[in-house]
């Protein structure tokens, strides 16, 4: 099968190479056969991911006992299913031939990908978009939509939620950074949905206006100084803060928590290294957090994804929560996408994803 790795892990696999880029190499490998409680996905799409723009650069190692395959997250129909599979909690739906969507250690940008039953989902049923909806695409393939929900709703959910516990709290206030991202789309719809009054940031008036279409109470240009802004609109602060910039945003966003609120990290867009002021932090009872989706152990990515099951399709068939995809690319031109990713070229509103 075909396969894309970082070109760095290259002398991992005696086989023919084809270099996409000066990080990218397209290979032949044998396709995967699936463990007892693991099923076989034959991949339609994929997404492209902050964490495999730095795996490429060698900045963000896989797991011990992961793929060096690229790719976290895929959806696809179910092609070979584990002999234990069917009585895993939670698996019953899986048969051959299934649609599928997955969360994954790694594996993803191939034509086959093996992973924990436990992982995955069955596609939700899309509502048909109208018209005026400017999120979604009524002529798109539902795995191709669906790549602009599952890690991101993954990802939102485990900050949104099992950090921040923000479903539980009254009339909770919450700022989202990066939110014309991926992520940050869903983040800012699912903390809508449960009655947040969300704040966010993104790098362009045109950028912010459209976050604010998703659900953003206000949305601000990072390029401008959003901290007093933020301030001036919402003086008590932030109960939690959800957060991509990392050392370079630490001292601003530890002034914009509120009392006893939530800083919780999940990049480092601008640095692995700030200053924290730690009188502040404990004058205010706050928190910080750091965490990443592919870090979590089996267990909990597998209760994360009932929560999502649960809680997030049905939002997602109503139409309260839309996937927004900013750009499809097929899968040849999996070095154009991680260059958009990384910034390079066009601006991408949303989640870019790759079809095989």
């Amino acid at each position: 099968m075909r396969a894309i790795i970082a070109t760095q892990d290259l002398p991992h696999h005696n086989t023919k190479a084809t270099p996409l880029s000066d990080r990218l190499t397209l290979i032949n490998t044998p396709t995967p056969e699936p463990g007892p409680t693991q099923v076989r996905i034959k991949i339609r799409a994929t997404a492209v991911n902050p964490a495999d723009v730095l795996q490429s650069k060698g900045a963000y190692p896989p797991p011990p006992g992961a793929t060096h395959i690229l790719g976290l997250e895929c959806a696809g129909t179910i092609d070979k299913i584990g002999s234990q599979v069917t009585t895993l909690p939670g698996c019953e739906w899986i048969t051959h031939g299934a649609p599928a969507a997955a969360l994954l250690e790694g594996g993803a940008y191939a034509d086959y990908a093996i992973v924990d039953a436990r992982q995955t989902l069955p596609l939700p049923n899309l509502p048909t978009p109208t018209e005026s909806d400017p999120s979604s695409d009524p002529t798109l393939d539902p795995m191709i939509q669906t790549m602009g929900l599952i890690e991101s709703a993954a990802a939102s959910w485990m900050i949104l939620e099992n950090v921040a516990k923000l479903k539980s709290e009254p009339k909770p206030t919450v700022l989202i950074h990066g939110a014309s991202g991926g992520v940050g789309t869903i983040a800012t719809q699912l903390a809508k949905s449960w009655g947040c009054r969300v704040y966010a940031t993104a790098g362009t008036p045109q950028r912010c206006a459209r976050v604010e279409t998703l659900g953003a109470h206000k949305c601000f240009n990072y390029h401008d100084n959003w901290p007093a802004l933020l301030k001036q609109t919402e003086p008590r602060g932030m109960c939690a803060i959800m957060d991509v910039l990392g050392g370079g945003g630490l001292t601003h966003n530890v002034n914009a928590l509120a009392r006893g609120g939530h800083l919780a990290i999940l990049g480092l867009l601008t640095g692995t290294k700030g200053e924290l002021n730690l009188g502040t932090l404990l004058s205010k009872n706050a928190s910080i957090t750091a965490t990443t989706l592919r870090s979590q152990t089996p267990e909990n990515k597998a209760e994360i994804m009932r929560h999502l099951r649960k809680a997030v399709w049905p939002l997602v068939e109503t139409g309260e929560i839309k996937p927004v995809i900013g750009k499809i690319l097929p899968f040849e031109e999996m070095a154009t996408a991680h260059a958009l990713l990384a910034g390079k070229g066009e601006n991408v509103f949303g989640k870019i994803v790759v079809t095989l």
